[in-house]
């Protein structure tokens, strides 16, 4: 609240179809708003029979929250969410609405050829389509956040993804790259990527990292713990990996063990040690 009084006011969650058509709403009791204080409310809902989101009907649903005081809104923000359930199996993989699914992926820098790096929206769902129409349903990002349109796209076309934090932590790889402000920003940087990304149903598991450097360090192992939990504090739902060139160290703290060209008698080797 940054008026010059106290307020009460009320949120209205109002849920829509695909087609715009009003599915509930649901009005709060006032909220207290204190001067320069922040105020949260938490509304739990249950939608039956929903269409849920899947490869090949990628169903979405909005969300309208609007703050409201004596009749007058103050503000509105329109979400668009998916829903679907998703699971993994070490013996069968990875399963989307109860089906077993196998993962047909790329590895998308966030790069656009000739038209280089600042984003066109047209350009970037071509890639998309193209990617999607000789068998690609997956698409893990590299390596780091994406840009917001290509969750959407990805939300849009049914091709679920991998969402990549960093290339680095406190070790860097290059001269002037993010290993110089890991320790200012990682945590904030953590919060703000996943608040940002976590109401897009394509987005299916978390990745922490990429060849980190420190992967077989013990500073390693503190920074991934760490990075766990700051993941873990806005969203559980969905799994956590890391791209790993040995999984030695790191493997045991993530829900998946990610492997980058470690392939020949690595996986089904590690998979005889370690079942689960």
């Amino acid at each position: 609240n940054h008026s010059t009084a106290t307020k009460s006011v009320s949120v209205i969650t109002s849920v829509y179809d695909q087609s715009w058509k009003l599915v509930m709403t649901n009005v709060s009791a006032p909220i207290t708003l204190v001067i320069n204080k922040d105020s949260s409310y938490v509304y739990n809902f249950k939608m039956t029979n929903p269409t849920l989101w899947s490869l090949t009907t990628p169903y979405l649903y909005k969300i309208k929250t609007q703050i409201v005081d004596n009749n007058t809104i103050l503000d509105n923000f329109v979400t668009t969410f998916g829903i679907r359930t998703i699971a993994l199996n070490p013996k069968t993989g990875f399963w989307l609405n109860n089906t077993n699914i196998k993962l047909h992926g790329v590895c998308m820098h966030h790069d656009l050829g000739s038209l280089g790096a600042a984003q066109n929206y047209r350009a970037l769902e071509r890639q998309v389509e193209i990617l999607k129409s000789f068998g690609c349903n997956a698409i893990r990002t590299s390596h780091n956040p994406p840009t917001p349109e290509l969750l959407e796209i990805c939300d849009k076309l049914g091709v679920v993804v991998m969402d990549e934090s960093f290339d680095c932590w406190e070790w860097g790889k290059n001269s002037y790259d993010f290993s110089l402000y890991f320790d200012t920003w990682a945590q904030q940087d953590v919060q703000d990527w996943i608040r940002r990304d976590r109401n897009h149903p394509s987005v299916v598991m978390w990745s922490i990292g990429n060849e980190i450097p420190q992967q077989s360090d013990s500073t390693g192992y503190t920074t991934a713990r760490n990075l766990i939990k700051w993941v873990h504090a806005d969203d559980t739902t969905r799994p956590i990996t890391q791209a790993l060139n040995s999984q030695a160290l790191l493997g045991p703290l993530l829900n998946i063990v990610g492997y980058n060209y470690a392939s020949g008698w690595t996986y089904d080797n590690d998979h005889l040690n370690h079942p689960d």
